[in-house]
């Protein structure tokens, strides 16, 4: 996983290549490009932020900061189960 040791890594056969983020176990490579036009730096921010959100990037290095129990990520995914199916229905209810 790459959450445990982030290093930054230039990805190779790309002349323009960006940095990445690869465990030091050889895992996932990661990258989140943002084009900055313009010079508009605020804009690419806000993009950027809104790719990470969307990601769920930070919410998932919140929860990898400590150590989770297995038992207590068994009862954390069996919530986020029951909220996603109940959003699902309450969506498909509302379109009827």
């Amino acid at each position: 996983m790459w959450y445990k040791s982030i290093t930054p890594v230039y990805q190779t056969g790309d002349p323009g290549a960006l940095p990445g983020i690869r465990s030091k176990q050889g895992g996932d490579v990661m990258t989140l490009t943002v084009i900055v036009k313009n010079n508009n730096v605020e804009k690419a921010i806000r993009t950027l932020k809104k790719k990470v959100l969307k990601e769920g990037l930070l919410k998932e290095i919140k929860q990898r900061q400590y150590y989770e129990k297995p038992s207590l990520k068994r009862q954390r995914k069996m919530k986020e189960n029951i909220k996603r199916a109940q959003k699902a229905k309450k969506m498909r209810e509302r379109d009827l």
